[in-house]
Order: structure tokens, then C-alpha cells, then sequence
């Protein structure tokens, strides 16, 4: 799965203008979440299902006149509990690892039966990290 990046000027209504383009043309939003740089601009940064993925970027690019470009993002199920999210981040980091977009998309009951939290990340070195997590890693 992949992270949509959008640049948007940092101004009222562009939320609206993006998230409209994708619901007029059926496209679930699955994750969220914006940050503003200096220059008056914003990233939105939006998961939307697989299959929607290519036909999401499209529609930005082409038909709303966006920046868009799109992440590879790294899928991890922890136990949820307080401190786990912190050991990753440090196992991450002694690496060299960044982690530049983070998502928290619920928590269920996990194999071993205790509760478990889905985080998504987009990374600086995915594979790198997959191999350093992969007792955390999820296939998707």
C-alpha cells in the first residue's frame, strides 16, 4: 500500500477541494494527515485502499492540478501497550532509519490474543527497515 502526497497551498478550502475529488469518484479515504511548510504550502498525506491507489494519484495530478507523489509505506502490528511504539522508533533510529509519515489505524485482537495497535510508517530506507522489524512487520 502506498501513501499519496499532495502539495496544497496552506489556505482555506484545499482540504475540501482534494478530499471532494476522491469522493466524487468513489474513493475511500482509509488514513490522513497534513503538515504545513514555511514557504505557505502543505502536505496532505492520504491512504486510500490498493486498487484506488492508481486512479487516486491520477485524479490529483491530472484533474485537481496537484503535486502528487507517492510512498511505499512500511505496515507493523504492535502490542498495545505503553512504550512499544518507542521501542521501534529506537530500533529505528540506532539504524539511521527515518521515519517520515506515521499512521495509528486502530487497534483489534491479535493472533496471540492480546490487543494490538496497526501502525503505518513511511520510511528513508524501507527494506532496511522491514529487515530490522520484521518480527513486526504485516504483509499487505
Amino acid at each position: 500500500m502506498q501513501e499519496i502526497q499532495v502539495l496544497v497551498k496552506d489556505k482555506p478550502g484545499e482540504l475540501a477541494r482534494v478530499t471532494e475529488i476522491l469522493g466524487d469518484h468513489g474513493i475511500n479515504i482509509r488514513g490522513i494527515s497534513s503538515d504545513t511548510r514555511k514557504r505557505g504550502d502543505s502536505f496532505l498525506r492520504i491512504v486510500v485502499n490498493k486498487e484506488d491507489q492508481e486512479k487516486a494519484t491520477s485524479l490529483l495530478s491530472i484533474s485537481g492540478g496537484y503535486k502528487v507523489k507517492t510512498n511505499t509505506l512500511l505496515f507493523l502490528s504492535l502490542i498495545n501497550r505503553p512504550g512499544e511504539l518507542a521501542k521501534v522508533a529506537k530500533l529505528l533510529a540506532k539504524q539511521g532509519i527515518n521515519v517520515e509519515s506515521i499512521y495509528l489505524r486502530g487497534s483489534k485482537k491479535g493472533l496471540s490474543g492480546r490487543p494490538e495497535t496497526e501502525v503505518v510508517m513511511n520510511v528513508s530506507d524501507l527494506s532496511g527497515a522491514q529487515k530490522l522489524l520484521k518480527s513486526f512487520v504485516v504483509k499487505k
